[in-house]
């Protein structure tokens, strides 16, 4: 067993009399104005350059510090491995938190663990094997700090005295691509996903296509009557075959109205399901709002159950995304289930997702949409311009990125983090949909 690093990090400055850092209930270390987080968040593997995982520190809110691993270069780029977490043990009598991790490439393995001492962490990372010989020289630990919040500071490490730059300076090398460790991310499909099991066709299913190849077909004709034309084929083909299970399962239902308002079923999709529906409303007839009024009902019901879930009144997001979409989505569909179904949805229902967007909620009262909003706007965004610390007007960010178990961020003065400050054109079009039937409203 070899200790291959010890490091101790102060996480607050010296304060007389201040208490020391302690394992809390949700399995972080804290005291009064820092909290140090120990693989709270893992490295989800979706896109390496998440920023938000492996050991982080927050001060006074704002996580500075993140990234704290084991990882196989010194500056790991987007794609460049991350390690899959094996285990991860909490040990109150001796205040400490440690990670086992593993490269499975590489067949290497480590242990991370952290120690609060008094103020500051302890961090030692433990081989129970050596490097991997094509490791060596470039397997170690990383830790990466929030530029903003550090430059021109100054700091000691080692003896030495420095003041971190607002941009990035050094002497630098070049080396043969050869030299790299090889890092890539490999992905493997299988028939039956390794569940030795198939899948029974089921009716809903292609109803639900049945019903997306008419649409198009409607859309179509007269731009591309021939592309029109086949698509109204196979939307005739999977309402025949799905008719038909219909029959031999006895489902007393008209299957033509199935596939026509298929959106009707369950509630894993409801938000989708109303926006479709209300979207559908001037190419039916009147019948068609009486058929989709108890979805709208049940629509009502979901908007008011987020009263009880925070103070907000809006579904949030809690992935590695920000979930401003999400919202989007939902102020979208509140907002046209008000305009055709006024005794179902309030008015007073519409401003839930402008009031969010506009700058109330946590972590700070910015907009986050640029040039617009009552308080201050978001200064920087995560676009075209974003290495020039700037926006495009118009743009709207992801919005607040939470981090387990208990932290909400949105970053204004450090673009680069794309989960909470890049513009989209989905999330773009979202809001000119969303704003636009908002303002027809308001100013009604």
């Amino acid at each position: 067993m070899k200790n291959l690093l010890s490091l101790l990090l102060l996480a607050v400055p010296f304060i007389g009399n201040a208490q020391d850092l302690k394992l809390n209930d949700r399995e972080y270390f804290e005291r009064q104005g820092v909290n140090v987080l120990v693989f709270s968040n893992n490295f989800n593997g979706g896109f390496n350059d998440e920023k938000n995982s492996g050991i982080e520190i927050i001060h006074h809110g704002v996580r500075t510090v993140q990234g704290g691993a084991v990882r196989l270069s010194n500056t790991p780029e987007q794609w460049d491995l991350v390690p899959k977490t094996i285990s991860r043990k909490v040990d109150r009598d001796k205040n400490s938190i440690e990670v086992s991790m593993r490269y499975d490439d590489y067949d290497f393995d480590s242990r991370v663990v952290v120690t609060a001492k008094g103020k500051a962490v302890e961090i030692s990372v433990w081989l129970d094997k050596p490097v991997p010989e094509k490791l060596v020289g470039e397997a170690g630990l990383n830790i990466e700090f929030l530029p903003s919040q550090y430059w021109l500071k100054t700091y000691s490490v080692d003896g030495r005295l420095g003041r971190l730059p607002r941009y990035a300076t050094s002497q630098t090398i070049t080396r043969p691509n050869s030299e790299k460790p090889r890092q890539f991310k490999g992905f493997k499909t299988y028939d039956d996903r390794g569940t030795n099991r198939f899948v029974d066709p089921y009716p809903r299913p292609d109803l639900q296509a049945a019903g997306v190849f008419t649409s198009a077909a409607r859309v179509l004709k007269g731009y591309n009557d021939d592309l029109a034309k086949r698509a109204q084929t196979q939307a005739d083909r999977l309402r025949k075959e799905a008719t038909e299970l219909l029959a031999k399962r006895n489902v007393r239902r008209n299957a033509q109205a199935e596939a026509d308002d298929a959106w009707l079923y369950g509630d894993a999709n409801l938000v989708r399901n109303v926006q479709t529906a209300l979207d559908s409303v001037p190419m039916k007839d009147k019948s068609y709002l009486k058929r989709i009024r108890p979805l709208i009902v049940k629509f009502a019901e979901y908007v008011k159950s987020f009263d009880a879930q925070n103070p907000y009144g809006v579904p949030i997001g809690l992935g590695n995304w920000a979930g401003v979409n999400m919202v989007l989505n939902f102020g979208i569909a509140v907002n046209y289930a008000h305009i055709y179904f006024p005794d179902i949805v309030s008015k007073d229902e519409i401003y839930r997702v402008s009031n969010w967007l506009y700058g109330c909620h946590p972590y700070h009262n910015y907009s986050f949409v640029a040039v617009v909003g009552a308080a201050r706007p978001k200064q920087v965004f995560y676009g075209n311009n974003r290495a020039d610390f700037s926006f495009i007007p118009g743009n709207v960010a992801p919005g607040l990125l939470f981090r387990q178990p208990d932290h909400f961020e949105n970053y204004d003065d450090w673009p680069f983090l794309w989960g909470q400050n890049e513009g989209t054109i989905a999330g773009n079009t979202q809001y000119v949909i969303f704003g636009s039937s908002f303002k027809n409203i308001v100013t009604k």
